[in-house]
């Protein structure tokens, strides 16, 4: 049975955040908060010269932003363009006392800054809650295997770009072939990403073949 105190905005009623290229939900507020509160998380682009970002926030218990409720969605327009990985958002989530979240990204080199504000208050009853907590509690294990190959590709990921980003640092005899490698990698990342069949092992094989 849910507690009566999860029925009223007073709590964030479910964990609130943001989707990730991967396919993730990043939380940016956790169930059973109690308002007001803000919280904050550095997110980055996830292709080269990137100039915009859209930002989608969901509020659920799963693993995966397909698997949790839309709440929102604004684009982050005037990023600087730059190589993926480069750029460094900052994604805000603050919930006033009035009960009104506004989720903001700003880009921190340029400025460049998109908001969105809404409420919650009403919108699911507690039989919504309850039911989706139940669900979360029920696929946790079968979300949690392709959830550890979500987070495994973007470990690579920052891995690769790490890499690259030293290209220019090595021999001309060597830098084709590093370059080579990195963008064989990224391509193989970039397939895989929303596939919710992809396992940490799968991308370990990658990683060992990348080295």
């Amino acid at each position: 049975q849910l507690p009566d105190m999860l029925c009223h905005i007073s709590y964030v009623p479910l964990a609130v955040g943001v989707g990730c290229a991967s396919g993730a939900m990043a939380p940016l507020l956790t169930r059973n908060m109690t308002v007001p509160v803000k919280r904050s998380h550095l997110f980055t682009t996830s292709a080269d010269n990137q100039t915009s970002a859209l930002v989608c926030v969901y509020e659920g218990e799963r693993k995966f932003a397909r698997d949790n409720c839309s709440l929102a969605s604004f684009t982050l327009s005037g990023i600087p363009p730059a190589p993926r990985g480069v750029p460094r958002i900052e994604i805000v989530c603050d919930v006033d006392a009035d009960e009104v979240f506004t989720v903001s990204a700003q880009e921190l080199v340029s400025g460049r800054q998109a908001h969105v504000r809404f409420s919650v208050d009403g919108r699911l009853s507690c039989e919504d809650l309850s039911r989706m907590i139940d669900e979360a509690a029920e696929n946790e294990a079968d979300d949690g295997v392709y959830f550890d190959g979500a987070v495994a590709l973007q470990r690579l990921e920052s891995s690769v770009l790490s890499v690259r980003a030293q290209a220019d640092t090595v021999a001309e005899s060597e830098r084709e072939v590093l370059q080579g490698a990195c963008g064989h990698s990224l391509a193989w990342i970039d397939a895989r990403y929303n596939d919710r069949t992809v396992t940490r092992g799968q991308v370990e094989a990658q990683r060992t073949h990348f080295e």
